[in-house]
């Protein structure tokens, strides 16, 4: 419902909760890109991440972006055709022989009304 109104106005103000957001970030983003993208890996190794690390990366970046969109922390950046596009900014801990650092990293998504969220830039370190 805008925030105005507008002629012949019927929209009603329903409050909504939501508790689940649908991903649609494919596994091969991390595999496939970020973890064999050379500029990308390059990257990921200073942060101490390898190929043996996929997975447990892959469920970290998920659960960051589910829960910062839940929970209100995010960005608002572009509303084009494609849908209204976030930024959500987390810290990562480092891995392997960086275990004890931790990196300032944000993704790129864009949101659909329906409540999916597609992963346009899966890791960015800040």
């Amino acid at each position: 419902m805008p925030k105005y109104k507008h002629f012949r106005c019927k929209c009603l103000w329903f409050p909504t909760q939501l508790n689940n957001v649908i991903l649609d970030f494919p596994e091969n983003k991390i595999t496939n890109y970020l973890l064999y993208e050379p500029n990308k890996f390059a990257m990921m190794r200073s942060m101490g991440y390898n190929k043996e690390n996929a997975n447990e990366l892959y469920e970290k970046i998920s659960q960051e972006i589910s829960q910062g969109f839940l929970n209100n922390r995010y960005q608002l950046k572009t509303l084009n055709q494609h849908g209204q596009h976030i930024q959500i900014n987390f810290i990562l801990d480092g891995k392997n022989d960086h275990s004890h650092e931790q990196f300032y990293c944000h993704t790129g998504c864009v949101v659909w009304p329906d409540g999916k969220i597609k992963v346009a830039s899966s890791l960015i370190r800040d």
